[in-house]
Protein backbone atom coordinates (compact mmCIF):
# COMPACT_ATOMS: atom_id res chain seq x y z
CA UNK A 1 0.00 0.00 0.00
CA UNK A 2 1.18 3.68 -0.44
CA UNK A 3 -0.11 6.84 0.77
CA UNK A 4 -1.58 8.13 -3.06
CA UNK A 5 -3.43 4.53 -2.42
CA UNK A 6 -4.57 4.17 1.37
CA UNK A 7 -6.55 8.12 0.32
CA UNK A 8 -7.72 7.44 -3.55
CA UNK A 9 -8.15 3.32 -3.47
CA UNK A 10 -6.87 0.88 -5.21
CA UNK A 11 -7.26 -0.42 -9.52
CA UNK A 12 -7.48 1.14 -13.16
CA UNK A 13 -6.74 -0.61 -15.78
CA UNK A 14 -3.57 0.00 -17.15
CA UNK A 15 -0.34 -2.01 -15.25
CA UNK A 16 2.82 -0.14 -15.04
CA UNK A 17 5.44 0.65 -12.69
CA UNK A 18 5.14 3.89 -10.57
CA UNK A 19 7.82 5.96 -9.33
CA UNK A 20 6.19 6.17 -5.56
CA UNK A 21 4.12 2.86 -4.96
CA UNK A 22 6.14 0.32 -7.51
CA UNK A 23 3.90 -2.38 -9.79
CA UNK A 24 0.52 -1.51 -9.44
CA UNK A 25 -2.42 -0.64 -11.78
CA UNK A 26 -3.95 2.67 -12.66
CA UNK A 27 -6.15 4.85 -14.77
CA UNK A 28 -3.25 6.51 -16.29
CA UNK A 29 0.45 7.23 -15.92
CA UNK A 30 2.63 10.79 -15.95
CA UNK A 31 5.82 10.76 -17.34
CA UNK A 32 8.20 11.40 -14.05
CA UNK A 33 10.02 14.32 -15.58
CA UNK A 34 7.18 16.12 -16.56
CA UNK A 35 5.55 15.77 -13.08
CA UNK A 36 8.49 17.25 -11.13
CA UNK A 37 10.55 20.18 -11.19
CA UNK A 38 14.21 20.57 -11.35
CA UNK A 39 15.14 21.00 -7.77
CA UNK A 40 13.48 17.72 -6.59
CA UNK A 41 15.54 16.32 -4.13
CA UNK A 42 14.11 12.34 -3.76
CA UNK A 43 15.70 10.95 -6.90
CA UNK A 44 17.62 8.10 -4.83
CA UNK A 45 13.42 7.07 -3.28
CA UNK A 46 12.14 6.49 -6.75
CA UNK A 47 11.39 3.32 -8.26
CA UNK A 48 10.29 3.97 -11.60
CA UNK A 49 10.32 6.97 -14.63
CA UNK A 50 6.10 7.10 -14.31
CA UNK A 51 3.67 8.20 -11.82
CA UNK A 52 0.34 6.62 -11.11
CA UNK A 53 -2.78 8.69 -11.34
CA UNK A 54 -3.11 8.15 -7.33
CA UNK A 55 0.30 9.21 -6.57
CA UNK A 56 0.27 11.90 -9.18
CA UNK A 57 -3.01 13.38 -6.82
CA UNK A 58 -1.00 13.43 -3.84
CA UNK A 59 2.20 15.23 -5.62
CA UNK A 60 0.37 17.80 -7.35
CA UNK A 61 -1.73 18.71 -4.19
CA UNK A 62 0.11 21.13 -2.63
CA UNK A 63 -1.84 21.19 0.43
CA UNK A 64 0.73 17.76 1.23
CA UNK A 65 3.79 19.88 0.89
CA UNK A 66 2.63 22.86 3.35
CA UNK A 67 0.95 20.70 5.91
CA UNK A 68 0.77 18.20 8.88
CA UNK A 69 -1.84 15.41 8.31
CA UNK A 70 -3.38 12.08 8.66
CA UNK A 71 -4.63 10.34 6.28
CA UNK A 72 -6.69 7.41 6.71
CA UNK A 73 -8.64 4.82 3.96
CA UNK A 74 -10.61 7.26 1.51
CA UNK A 75 -9.96 10.37 4.14
CA UNK A 76 -6.72 13.08 4.71
CA UNK A 77 -6.95 15.66 7.11
CA UNK A 78 -4.55 19.03 6.96
CA UNK A 79 -3.36 19.42 10.74
CA UNK A 80 -1.72 21.51 12.78
CA UNK A 81 1.19 19.20 14.80
CA UNK A 82 -0.36 19.57 18.57
CA UNK A 83 -3.78 18.25 16.79
CA UNK A 84 -2.15 15.36 15.62
CA UNK A 85 -1.71 14.08 19.28
CA UNK A 86 -5.09 13.80 19.38
CA UNK A 87 -5.11 10.85 16.59
CA UNK A 88 -1.78 9.36 18.43
CA UNK A 89 -4.05 8.70 20.82
CA UNK A 90 -6.77 6.96 19.29
CA UNK A 91 -5.33 5.59 15.55
CA UNK A 92 -7.34 4.24 13.32
CA UNK A 93 -5.72 1.85 10.85
CA UNK A 94 -4.76 1.85 8.36
CA UNK A 95 -3.11 5.30 8.46
CA UNK A 96 -0.32 7.55 7.63
CA UNK A 97 1.06 10.55 10.00
CA UNK A 98 3.37 13.23 8.50
CA UNK A 99 4.29 16.46 10.38
CA UNK A 100 5.99 19.21 8.36
CA UNK A 101 8.74 21.86 10.10
CA UNK A 102 10.04 22.93 7.09
CA UNK A 103 6.34 23.60 4.60
CA UNK A 104 8.44 23.25 1.76
CA UNK A 105 9.46 20.23 0.63
CA UNK A 106 7.57 16.95 0.31
CA UNK A 107 9.34 14.96 3.49
CA UNK A 108 6.78 11.98 3.08
CA UNK A 109 8.01 10.85 -0.27
CA UNK A 110 10.90 9.44 2.03
CA UNK A 111 8.12 6.54 3.49
CA UNK A 112 5.69 6.85 0.46
CA UNK A 113 4.97 3.49 0.62
CA UNK A 114 5.24 2.76 4.61
CA UNK A 115 1.42 2.91 5.64
CA UNK A 116 0.56 2.09 9.42
CA UNK A 117 -1.48 -1.41 9.25
CA UNK A 118 -1.17 -2.11 13.07
CA UNK A 119 0.09 -1.32 16.05
CA UNK A 120 2.74 -3.34 15.76
CA UNK A 121 3.87 -1.60 12.16
CA UNK A 122 3.42 1.84 13.45
CA UNK A 123 5.38 4.65 10.93
CA UNK A 124 5.19 8.91 11.56
CA UNK A 125 7.12 10.72 8.68
CA UNK A 126 8.59 13.70 8.99
CA UNK A 127 10.57 16.36 6.77
CA UNK A 128 13.20 16.70 9.91
CA UNK A 129 13.65 13.13 11.07
CA UNK A 130 12.71 10.95 8.42
CA UNK A 131 10.19 8.33 8.37
CA UNK A 132 10.76 6.18 11.70
CA UNK A 133 9.16 3.00 13.06
CA UNK A 134 8.06 2.35 16.68
CA UNK A 135 5.99 -0.18 18.48
CA UNK A 136 2.85 1.84 19.32
CA UNK A 137 2.35 0.79 22.58
CA UNK A 138 6.18 1.64 23.64
CA UNK A 139 5.33 4.72 21.87
CA UNK A 140 2.79 5.65 23.61
CA UNK A 141 4.35 4.90 27.04
CA UNK A 142 6.98 7.67 26.01
CA UNK A 143 4.77 9.81 25.40
CA UNK A 144 2.79 9.87 28.78
CA UNK A 145 6.16 10.26 30.55
CA UNK A 146 7.32 12.78 28.14
CA UNK A 147 3.68 14.80 28.54
CA UNK A 148 4.55 14.37 32.21
CA UNK A 149 7.97 15.83 32.08
CA UNK A 150 6.55 19.01 29.99
CA UNK A 151 3.69 19.45 32.65
CA UNK A 152 6.29 19.60 35.09
CA UNK A 153 8.46 22.43 32.96
CA UNK A 154 11.20 20.62 32.52
CA UNK A 155 12.48 22.52 29.39
CA UNK A 156 11.98 20.23 25.89
CA UNK A 157 15.91 20.73 24.91
CA UNK A 158 16.69 19.26 28.47
CA UNK A 159 14.50 16.25 27.55
CA UNK A 160 15.83 15.71 23.68
CA UNK A 161 19.42 17.10 23.63
CA UNK A 162 20.52 17.53 26.99
CA UNK A 163 19.99 18.61 30.21
CA UNK A 164 20.98 21.25 31.92
CA UNK A 165 22.26 21.49 36.29
CA UNK A 166 19.02 23.60 36.48
CA UNK A 167 16.42 21.51 34.47
CA UNK A 168 17.69 18.22 36.31
CA UNK A 169 17.29 19.98 39.80
CA UNK A 170 13.36 20.78 38.36
CA UNK A 171 13.69 16.70 37.36
CA UNK A 172 14.15 15.72 40.98
CA UNK A 173 12.28 18.68 43.07
CA UNK A 174 9.10 17.28 40.57
CA UNK A 175 10.05 13.83 41.30
CA UNK A 176 10.38 12.48 38.34
CA UNK A 177 13.71 10.40 37.76
CA UNK A 178 12.80 7.55 36.59
CA UNK A 179 10.79 9.13 33.85
CA UNK A 180 13.42 11.25 32.98
CA UNK A 181 16.29 8.46 32.82
CA UNK A 182 13.75 6.30 30.52
CA UNK A 183 12.54 8.75 28.42
CA UNK A 184 16.23 10.02 27.76
CA UNK A 185 17.39 6.58 26.50
CA UNK A 186 15.32 7.64 23.23
CA UNK A 187 17.44 10.44 21.96
CA UNK A 188 18.88 10.31 18.78
CA UNK A 189 16.16 8.22 17.84
CA UNK A 190 13.88 10.67 16.23
CA UNK A 191 10.72 9.75 18.74
CA UNK A 192 11.60 12.48 21.15
CA UNK A 193 11.81 15.47 18.07
CA UNK A 194 8.86 14.07 17.07
CA UNK A 195 7.28 14.35 20.75
CA UNK A 196 8.63 17.26 21.15
CA UNK A 197 6.54 18.61 18.02
CA UNK A 198 3.02 17.07 19.05
CA UNK A 199 3.17 17.90 22.54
Amino acid sequence: MSLGRLIFGDGGSIEGICAFCGYTKSDEFYEFSEVVSDNFVYYNKIKGKKICDKCYRVFKDQRFRYSSFVATSGKVEFLKPKEILNFLYNPVYPNFIYLTKTFKKQGWVDGFEKVSISPEFFYIHTDFVGCIQVDYQEFMNVLRKFQKLVEAKIPKTSIVVEETISSYRKVLESGLETEFSEVKKYRNTGILEVLAYVV
